[in-house]
């Protein structure tokens, strides 16, 4: 009898339509810088004096760290988007990249699929961009 609980239950399993997250090979596109931005790292501190829900003053501190960022703005066929982050890839597109280059963006769409709604874009992946001459 235990058994035929444990068939039951994986039977109900296998037939839930759970979406699967798939991406496209990847692709390209022509795309203009349109700008790039670079903020600093930032740290600093909070602190202040509060009243607490039992009615007694209090002190509270902290610190607060904004790691350096790294921007850049395409504009494309479908529009503008941006990049940003303080990740090597954006640091090195940055240093090289200057408004109004042309470039090749490489990028991924993303999709999920399932039986019942089939295959629904969710976004894109930005791989890389090459700037062209």
């Amino acid at each position: 009898m235990n058994s035929l609980k444990w068939i039951a239950a994986l039977l109900l399993l296998c037939s839930c339509d759970f979406p699967q997250q798939t991406q496209s090979e990847t692709m390209t596109e022509p795309a203009t810088v349109e700008d790039t931005f670079y903020q600093a790292s930032m740290h600093g501190s909070t602190g202040g004096v509060g009243l607490g829900m039992d009615g007694n003053i209090s002190f509270h501190s902290g610190s607060v760290y904004v790691p350096e960022k790294y921007v850049i703005v395409f504009k494309c066929q479908h529009g503008k988007f941006i990049i940003e982050g303080g990740g090597d890839r954006n640091k090195r597109l940055w240093s090289v990249l200057s408004k109004g280059d042309n470039v090749i963006v490489y990028y991924k769409e993303n999709y999920l699929v399932s039986k019942k709604h089939g295959k629904q874009f969710t976004g894109y992946d930005f791989i890389d961009a090459e700037k062209v001459n």
